[in-house]
């Protein structure tokens, strides 16, 4: 992984990895390829006692999108950013361009 400074995680039992850390485990992946970036978020969301768990359950059960995007809201992951609308706000950008590029 290239880039970043390698910082632990909070629980101390994932390794280290290139990024800038934060202390409810969320490491930015800026730097990294889409596959580092998706096996980081992995581990994120597998850090017991943030909020995860919600988010993991809701994509699991396929729930409505605003509902996970609450569930990451309500995460220690960005919460209270963008005005307390951190995703919340995305769902419906997302939802309108959806049909536009996912064919792509």
């Amino acid at each position: 992984m290239a880039g970043g400074h390698p910082r632990s995680k909070p629980s101390g039992n994932h390794g280290r990895h290139h990024g800038h850390g934060h202390d409810h485990g969320v490491v930015d992946r800026a730097a990294w390829s889409s596959a580092d970036g998706i096996r980081a978020i992995i581990m994120t969301l597998g850090i017991p006692g943030h909020g995860y768990e919600s988010i993991v359950a809701d994509l699991r059960a396929r729930d409505d999108p605003m509902t996970t995007a609450g569930a990451i809201n309500a995460s220690d992951w960005c919460h209270g950013c963008a005005g307390g609308q951190y995703v919340i706000e995305l769902v419906p950008v997302v939802e309108q361009y959806f049909a536009e590029y996912a064919g792509r």
